[in-house]
């Protein structure tokens, strides 16, 4: 079990320090926006790099998203964009993977675009993912962004004003 501990934490320590140099060595591709799932997404509080070197979906460092197109493509828009939100919330959150996909679900359901369609889409996307270090199991993620989900308001709509009648 140590072994196992050891090795995970040498291979994020590994990945961390590619995706550092990475960022460091190219540069952002946009600053705080990318085109994801269709539509335009952004983070304030981060870069954005989209590059084919990047080794997976996304990730997150301090003030920089780094995302993989050729790993993205292989989820529906509506989970490509939440992955999206994911890392950005990264930037407010912090590490905890279930607080970024809280986070992201609250964002994307306040905006209202996702729907309980979207959800079960990106369940059905990661329901045979193993999880590991980071995250938690396909079942028990969909479990906990279901609630999140549940919980969170809905989108925020503007009430018209009244104008007085003369």
């Amino acid at each position: 079990m140590l072994h196992c501990l050891r090795t995970a934490t040498a291979a994020a320590a590994f990945v961390f320090a590619i995706l550092t140099a990475l960022t460091l060595a190219t540069g952002p591709a946009s600053a705080g926006s990318a085109t994801i799932g269709g539509a335009r997404m952004n983070c304030h509080a981060a870069d954005v790099y989209v590059g084919g070197d990047v080794p997976g979906p996304g990730f997150a460092v301090k003030g920089t998203i780094l995302l993989g197109p050729q790993y993205l493509k292989k989820y529906p828009s509506t989970t490509q964009r939440l992955i999206f939100l994911h890392e950005c919330a990264h930037q407010y959150v912090g590490a905890d993977e279930t607080a970024a996909d809280c986070w992201a679900v609250r964002i994307a359901k306040r905006q209202g675009w996702l729907t309980p369609a979207g959800i079960n889409s990106t369940c059905k996307a990661l329901w045979h993912t193993a999880g590991g270090v980071y995250h938690l199991p396909g079942p028990q993620r969909c479990a906990a962004l279901r609630e999140c989900y549940a919980s969170a308001p809905g989108r925020k709509t503007r009430t018209a004003r009244k104008r007085k009648k003369k």
